[in-house]
Formats: C-alpha cells, sequence, structure tokens
C-alpha cells in the first residue's frame, strides 16, 4: 500500500476482499521518508480472522503489530481494551503524520 497515495478501495470492499483469508501480506511504501501518515490504512481496520497477517515496510513497528493482531482478531475485538493486553490502550493513529 502506498502511504502517499488515496487507496483504491473502500474499507467494506477491503473487509470483503480480505477477511478470513489464509495468509495476508501488507507492504506498505511511500516514496519519500516522513512523507505521509498511516491514513491510507485505516481502510484496513475492518479486516478480521486472517490466519497469518503481516505488515511491512515504512511503518511503526508498533502500528505494524497492532493493524496485524486486529486483522488476525474476531468481529467482537475493536483493537483497544482487554482483547489484547499488548496493544491495550494503543492509539494507533495518533502518531499518523510520521
Amino acid at each position: 500500500m502506498r502511504l502517499d497515495c488515496d487507496a483504491r478501495f473502500t474499507v467494506e470492499a477491503a473487509r470483503a476482499a480480505f477477511s478470513d483469508v489464509e495468509t495476508l501480506l501488507v507492504e506498505v511504501e511511500q516514496t519519500m521518508y516522513r512523507g505521509a501518515g498511516f491514513g491510507v490504512l485505516m481502510t484496513l481496520e475492518g479486516v478480521r480472522r486472517v490466519r497469518s497477517a503481516r505488515v511491512v515496510g515504512s511503518v511503526t513497528p508498533n502500528v505494524a503489530r497492532w493493524l496485524e493482531k486486529l486483522m488476525m482478531g474476531n468481529d467482537a475485538w475493536d483493537g483497544v481494551g482487554e482483547g489484547n493486553t499488548e496493544v491495550s490502550n494503543y492509539e494507533p493513529w495518533a502518531d499518523s503524520e510520521r
């Protein structure tokens, strides 16, 4: 995914295409260092029940791990709170303007 371009799909399209897949690798890129925030990654927040999700590239480790855990979670978990203690109270998009 290019961070410096608009996503070419909606949240609903991403959910329909990627939920319940076996493996999902998201390669994050931007054309220049600190050239964009993580906003385009928000289109993947609705993806769930991925057996193995990996986020690599131009993204902070905290955001990458949080998004992986979110995509591998179930429909009930919204990415915060006791659903996953490793990422409790983490606000991934707070540092989106890197």
